[in-house]
């Protein structure tokens, strides 16, 4: 998605940028023409007016090589044109397009882009190598200023990994945020056959894979600004994640939506390695993902998110990046699940506001993930479980456990005689 809105905002940038010009040029040839017939009390009225004519034929002259250039670069040099904004981008963000199939118009707005390949390689917030079958969108030109508006664009056979570098700082921070080049609204987004394989580093410094498969998805409208923000709250779509079927269902107006996540059976160790934290713990077994998102829009929106998930037949194991107290302190949670016979339930709730994801990408940056962690940390507090234990508390378990031990091996050497 992050390739793709750079892309956008290049080329949105590139189509509206030399029509501004002529807009521009236009409104101060109108007004070079309207001051010609006004006299001047202050000097020669044939002075003023004669100057006016001049500025006015010079506009126009400057209007018409514009729209001649765009015109002749429209007929004849429109794929080479979209090949040099790819150009640009790749000097900006290193991300490097190529399409075999360019075709549309500048005058209409109508963009269609076909066998493309889309690679990012040495960049330290995020790796790409795509290839796209097909991508077209209709921008209305009326939008030069401000947020350009497109009606419509329709995304399809997207397919390749994608591998996200854990930033060094511990979050994404602005300054590590790519923005597109002109910002955009998308009024009506359809997105098709979409398999993208997703690894990277979590914000525990562990490794994860994940498979996602996008049969069909809508977003109406999707913000450039806040595209990750439109996709699970305000959109609708089906397919896999890690070979298990999910399903975003939004209803509701501008002023307030409910939008339901829902899988089955998703693998635990996948959904915990890309959370990080306690879920990573977890090494086997499946879960169920039942989350419904409510808000209305009164002021600052926030987002009321009710989670609930349900574990069946998993496995605990502290992973290799927990320190030694972290894994010290894993005894009284797998002894919580193997008393439960690795099933139970995590019902928890949650607030989170639409401006964590402004210009963000992944739910890494938006804090999302961490804010799950966070959730899961308190429910497991509950249970006696305190992961960020200090060396004390730790050592109090110890000793506790150590006395435990040794009683229940006094009791049998007991019962033996």
């Amino acid at each position: 998605m992050e390739a793709l809105l750079l892309i956008f905002g290049e080329i949105i940038f590139a189509l509206l940028a030399p029509l501004v010009a002529v807009v521009v040029d236009l409104i101060a040839a109108i007004l070079a023409s309207i001051f010609s017939f006004i006299p001047s009390r202050r000097w020669e009225p044939r002075v003023s007016r004669e100057t006016a004519r001049k500025v006015l034929i010079v506009l126009l002259a400057v209007a018409a090589i514009i729209v001649g250039a765009l015109s002749i670069i429209n007929k004849f040099y429109f794929a080479d044109s979209v090949r040099a904004v790819f150009g640009l981008l790749e000097r900006r963000s290193g991300v490097e397009t190529d399409c075999s199939e360019i075709d549309g118009s500048v005058f209409s707005g109508q963009i269609t882009l076909g066998s493309c390949t889309i690679v990012r390689t040495g960049h330290p917030s995020a790796e790409f190598e795509l290839e796209l079958n097909h991508v077209e969108f209709d921008l209305k030109l009326s939008s030069l200023f401000g947020t350009a508006d497109v009606q419509a664009a329709h995304v399809s056979g997207l397919k390749g990994t994608v591998t996200r570098h854990h930033p060094q700082s511990g979050t994404d921070g602005d300054e590590a945020v790519e923005k597109p080049r002109r910002s955009f609204e998308i009024q009506d987004l359809r997105v098709e056959d979409v398999e993208i394989s997703l690894s990277g580093l979590n914000k525990d410094g562990g490794r994860f894979e994940l498979p996602v498969n996008v049969a069909n998805a809508t977003s109406a409208p999707l913000r450039s600004r806040l595209a990750l923000f439109d996709v699970l709250f305000r959109s609708n779509a089906t397919g896999k994640i890690a070979g298990a079927e999910f399903e975003i269902r939004t209803a509701g107006d501008s002023g307030g939506r409910e939008t339901v996540w829902s899988a089955s059976d998703v693998p635990v160790a996948s959904f915990g390695a890309v959370a990080g934290g306690v879920l990573s713990w977890f090494q086997d077994g499946v879960v169920d993902v039942y989350v419904v998102d409510t808000w209305r829009r009164d002021g600052q929106l926030e987002i009321d998110m009710d989670w609930n998930l349900r574990f069946r037949n998993i496995q605990v194991e502290a992973p290799e990046t927990a320190g030694v107290l972290t894994r010290l302190a894993t005894g009284p949670i797998v002894d919580y699940v193997n008393s439960h016979d690795g099933e139970f339930p995590f019902e928890f709730q949650m607030i989170i506001n639409e401006n964590q994801f402004d210009y963000k990408s992944s739910l890494a940056a938006a804090g999302l993930w961490t804010a799950v962690g966070e959730s899961v940390n308190n429910i497991l507090a509950g249970f006696g479980v305190e992961v960020g234990n200090s060396a004390t508390e730790t050592g109090d378990k110890l000793k506790e456990e150590a006395k435990s031990v040794l009683e229940r091996l006094r009791r049998s050497k007991d019962e033996d005689e």
